[in-house]
């Protein structure tokens, strides 16, 4: 399912979901803005370090969930890429941020 993140921060234009739901839990925010930019947590990251920089950080998440907060113009396979690497990275589950309609 979709989920709704409360996050402050970087902007994006997040794409909307009728089923978006709230979560407040801390789960790693992952973001791609409109230039596609890659941020963790608000540092950004070279897509090529990228798994590097997850592995770092995985473990210190419990549920090793991944939310990808992407703005609505970056281009499906930049995501789709991203979220194959947190798989290979370690990540258990990933959700995908939109905003509710």
């Amino acid at each position: 399912s979709s989920s709704f993140i409360v996050e402050p921060g970087i902007r994006v234009n997040l794409p909307k979901s009728q089923t978006s739901e709230i979560q407040v839990q801390q789960k790693l925010m992952l973001t791609i803005d409109e230039r596609q930019q890659i941020f963790i947590d608000k540092k950004i990251v070279p897509l090529d370090d990228l798994e590097r920089q997850l592995k770092l950080m995985l473990p210190y998440y419990s549920e090793k969930i991944v939310i990808i907060r992407a703005d609505k113009s970056v281009p499906h396979g930049l995501v789709v890429k991203v979220m194959d690497i947190a798989k290979l990275a370690g990540a258990e589950k990933l959700a995908i941020a939109t905003e509710k309609e």
